[in-house]
């Protein structure tokens, strides 16, 4: 059946996807018969049997969803009667597998429980007289009804998490609203605790009178606000104490972290402003001088300016994303900040000591005295007039300005140190009262036909709007325009360039049905996972937005910002206290909190947090006055502030292990397997990105002074290398520039190798030199994580080689360009050239980019040992038979070389099959072979006939791993026969 894409989906792609689906359907049958064979004769059942089952079925269950995904995005809307036909088809069909998968379930489920377990207690009749067939059958399906019900009752398990109590426990009380027994909901109780949260309930027997008791204790434990407040503000505190977050240039990673938990600490009852009190001071000590002057110039830090305004402050526009458009770099100097003179010429009176001082800690080039590189990678050579050493003179401590003091620029900074102390120290007294609320409420979102109640949130602190990506694909909105955004993950340590989509949808209100506009949003995974209660009331009756009879989405799936928070302003507002609500089209948002009796007061000195203040000096500053709450359960704030002054942190783990796993995530986050096997890679970028130059001018005027030094010899071999580059599907032509477009362009060089078998007496090489830079900004290598080495000891490697009497080796052909590189990302791969420039001087210039892993990337040698071992680790799980001679290849795996060993002829040629086969499942071509059997060679020339592959054998000065290795006698080492001779000579 035929169905309608969208336009510029692959056809083939599609068609790829439509083929993997009838076989996990197939499969997905051929599971019905052994159900039910068991489901019949339950006798025959057993515990492995059903779990084997049971996992094989969720398997596919998972494949099946995921294929149904990628084809349903691929599908365009039917436009006629015909077209609609065939989608209500497709989607029957998808819903009839669906069904047989969860009927199939649940007879395992039914088989597992036993068929008695939950039927009434038969009558006296009943049981003297066996029951009929169709009535047991009835009996089952009755049976398998409660147990699909109960599936779609699961409730979640806690740990103990305090900031997921919330969730939790109102998924809870859904789940259990059905349940009249307590002794029924004591079991649920139980069943979902884990850890110290079950742990806390453990002494209590499983009976009706003491569920009650069970409860109270879980929510005086995790159900506080206290304990969620801890538990927020413990992990803002370890935060903030991280070297990131003191960084100037690394700060900005946990802004996001910091924003989402400071918004959590809004939604909890009296919770945000008893933690601003206790947070603000920890984050203004931590944050880097200069961006806490830049944030204390604006919000002066005073006993009338709120703790909790000026948390609100800190991350507003500060967001994961930096933004499309080119890094222009500072060019100011180094040492007095003025852009009118380098760095090399500054006056400014220094000694050698504070210069060197200010270049560590910009990040700066001891050598050139440039920012955003280091001078192990700087390519200036010079040398220090003083000590003749590698780095600028200015940095010299032999210079005569060693010894110089800037004794006014000291003065100052002791007197804005002292002035910021002083203003830190200022006490601030706060009441923690109400429950915060965030602007959210419920609106429609419409799209062509399909209308759809979400909820929204206003945020007048965001430059612009969001929407989920899960709506937007419920919604079917075609993506308007596409943009490349920078994300940073893992702490700010490496940073993710993905590609987002903008859509337009229409946002109608629910109590002016005429009212309704049309706004663009940026797309994106998630905007925040945190369920959000009701916004409160106030006390008159008006047209409440987020007042919703049992919504279905309570997640937000919308963020209005200022670019279109305009259009649903309109100009009423009404207050209570410090909750205010504003009147939009949409209905009334009300934000802030509501005043409600306070059961418990804080006072704290701000100067004990400082990390500067003694033990004692805390213990006698802190001034803590503790109430009973209603539960009877006292709060020990100050345990919380003593633990962290005493220093006081959990102890590291093994250092290699947590650097290793962090680098497996790194890689694993950017690679995916396509359809033809290939495998697809990103770059993995560090926490410098956001200073990548474009070199684009650089880019040009290379490739200018290329040509114009060239040989007619050499222009031709470089042309003939492009085109045949081109030709091989390692790189395209890119699409223009837009403007503003985050790119990246790679100048070309040529590297020379002498080739007396070539015609013109020589090879070349085109490089593409990733570690160019512009002025004051980083190259490609530079922004780049170098991975790890995961090559093996070359000892063992040797060693190995020969543990069998026959050998084989091989090599992949052109290794690194067998991974493709992700589209999002080869816009970084840029480059220029000009087609067909050995014979037409004119020929134009054109952009291209590249397809596939350069050579000349910091990060290629480490992308290609982890894609070549995370195929391997693929094939053994696929093919378990044949693990042990994967394993083999993997542990003698040495880049692109690969070795195996054999007793005998026909198990070297057994071998050299199966390892042709592993490697040609990702597209990894096998060409040149070599091994010290001529028998085995004409095999294997035989075998591999159409691959046109080279077998060398019976050669005395053949190499494997720069070692030579001598074929007719079949030894390996260095031989030094010919350096004698020639000596004796």
């Amino acid at each position: 059946m035929a169905l309608l894409l969208k336009e510029g989906v692959d056809k083939v792609l599609c068609e790829s996807l439509q083929d993997q689906r009838k076989n996990v359907r197939r499969q997905v049958t051929r599971r019905k018969a052994p159900v039910e064979a068991m489901f019949e004769n339950p006798e025959s059942a057993n515990v492995i049997k059903l779990d084997t089952e049971e996992n094989l079925i969720r398997q596919l269950r998972l494949k099946l969803e995921r294929l149904n995904e990628q084809i349903s995005a691929m599908l365009a809307t039917p436009g006629n009667e015909e077209e609609r036909t065939k989608h209500d088809a497709f989607m029957d069909r998808a819903m009839e597998y669906e069904e047989t998968i969860f009927e199939m379930l649940a007879k395992i489920e039914f088989l597992r429980r036993g068929p008695g377990e939950d039927a009434a207690a038969p009558s006296t009749s009943a049981t003297q007289d066996k029951p009929h067939p169709a009535d047991q059958d009835k009996s089952a399906i009755t049976v398998i009804k409660d147990v699909i019900v109960k599936q779609q009752d699961k409730i979640p398990k806690f740990a103990g998490d305090a900031k997921k109590f919330q969730e939790w426990f109102e998924l809870f009380g859904s789940a259990t609203t059905t349940c009249t027994s307590p002794l029924e909901k004591f079991k649920r109780l139980k069943s979902s605790l884990v850890g110290s949260a079950l742990k806390q309930i453990s002494h209590l027997h499983l009976k009706e009178e003491l569920y009650q008791r069970a409860i109270d204790i879980i929510k005086d434990e995790y159900g506080s606000v206290f304990s969620a407040q801890y538990a927020y503000a413990s992990e803002l505190i370890n935060n903030c104490n991280s070297r990131t977050f003191k960084n100037p240039d690394k700060w900005h990673a946990l802004i996001p972290v910091i924003a989402q938990n400071i918004r959590a600490l809004k939604t909890l009852i009296e919770g945000f402003d008893g933690a601003a009190v206790m947070i603000l001071p920890i984050i203004l000590d931590n944050l880097p001088s200069s961006v806490r002057d830049a944030f204390l110039r604006v919000h002066e830090v005073s006993k009338s300016d709120e703790a909790n305004k000026q948390l609100d402050a800190l991350p507003r526009d500060n967001h994961s994303f930096y933004g499309n458009q080119e890094s222009q770099g500072n060019h100011a100097c180094l040492f007095c900040g003025l852009k009118n003179h380098a760095s090399q010429k500054c006056r400014k009176v220094l000694s050698s000591s504070e210069r060197a001082e200010i270049v560590r800690k910009t990040d700066a080039c001891a050598k050139c005295l440039r920012r955003n590189h280091v001078a192990s990678k700087c390519r200036l050579k010079t040398t220090c007039r003083f000590c003749r050493g590698c780095r600028n003179s200015l940095l010299c401590e032999k210079s005569p300005d060693a010894k110089v003091t800037s004794t006014l620029m000291g003065a100052s900074n002791n007197a804005e140190c002292n002035e910021s102390d002083h203003e830190a120290r200022g006490d601030i007294t706060e009441h923690m009262r109400g429950n915060a609320n965030l602007a959210t409420g419920y609106a429609y979102v419409v799209k062509g036909p399909i209308v759809e109640l979400r909820r929204l949130l206003l945020d007048i602190g965001s430059q612009r709007s969001y929407i989920t990506e899960k709506l937007a694909k419920s919604l079917r909105a075609k993506a308007i325009s596409k943009e490349h955004l920078i994300n940073h993950t893992l702490g700010g340590q490496a940073s993710e360039v993905e590609q987002y989509s903008n859509y337009e949808i229409t946002i109608r209100s629910r109590f002016e049905p005429n009212a309704s506009f049309s706004i663009v949003c940026l797309g994106i995974p998630v905007i925040t996972r945190t369920v959000f209660p009701p916004a409160g009331k106030l006390t008159c009756d008006l047209d409440y937005a987020d007042r919703v009879s049992d919504p279905v989405h309570k997640n937000i799936d919308i963020l209005i910002g200022n670019d279109h928070i305009g259009k649903f302003w309109l100009n009423e507002s009404r207050s209570e206290g410090s909750l205010i609500g504003l009147r939009t089209r949409l209905g009334w948002f009300t934000f802030g909190k509501k005043e409600v009796p306070s059961p418990c007061t804080t006072t704290l000195s701000v100067g004990q947090l400082r990390a500067s203040v003694s033990t004692e000096e805390a213990s006698r500053a802190l001034n803590v006055e503790e109430t009973t709450d209603a539960l009877g359960t006292p709060r020990d704030i100050e345990f919380m502030f003593r633990s962290e002054l005493s220093g006081i942190e959990p102890p590291e783990g093994n250092e290699a292990a947590i650097e290793a796993k962090k680098y497996d995530e790194i890689f694993l986050k950017g690679i995916r397997r396509l359809p033809s096997g290939r495998y697809s890679l990103k770059l993995p970028f560090n926490d410098k990105i956001h200073v990548l130059g474009d070199n684009e001018q650089l880019a040009q005027i290379r490739l200018k002074t290329l040509i114009s030094r060239s040989s007619p010899e050499i222009l031709k071999a470089a042309d003939d290398e492009v085109a045949s580059y081109i030709r091989s599907g390692f790189a395209e032509r890119a699409p223009e520039r837009k403007k503003g477009e985050f790119a990246h362009y790679l100048p070309i060089q040529v590297v020379k190798k002498p080739a007396p078998e070539s015609e013109l007496g020589f090879k070349i090489r085109l490089v593409k030199d990733a570690g160019a830079r512009s002025k004051d900004l980083a190259s490609l290598n530079d922004v780049l994580i170098a991975g790890p080495n995961l090559l093996p000891n070359i000892l063992r490697v040797l060693a190995r080689f020969r543990n069998s009497p026959i050998v084989i080796i091989s090599d992949i052909e052109k290794a690194f360009h067998q991974f493709e590189i992700d589209q999002s990302h080869r816009t970084f791969l840029r480059f220029f050239w000009r087609p067909g420039i050995s014979t037409n001087p004119d020929a134009p210039l054109r952009q291209f980019w590249s397809k596939r892993l350069d050579f000349g990337l910091i990060s290629s040698p480490w992308l290609h040992q982890a894609g070549l071992k995370y195929h391997l680790e693929f094939m053994k799980r696929k093919y378990p038979n044949e693990a042990e001679f994967i394993d083999e290849i993997m542990y003698s795996a040495y880049m692109d070389d690969l070795s195996f060993s054999a007793n005998s002829i026909n198990e070297a040629r057994d071998k050299a099959k199966r390892c042709e086969a592993i490697f040609a499942a990702a597209k990894f071509p096998l060409r040149k072979w070599a091994c010290n059997n001529v028998e085995l060679a004409r095999m294997l020339e035989h075998d591999f006939a159409d691959q046109n592959i080279s077998v060398r054998v019976d050669e005395s000065d053949f190499k494997f791993l720069g070692v030579r290795w001598c074929q007719v006698s079949d030894t390996l080492g260095v031989f030094v026969d010919r350096a004698v001779q020639s000596l004796r000579e």
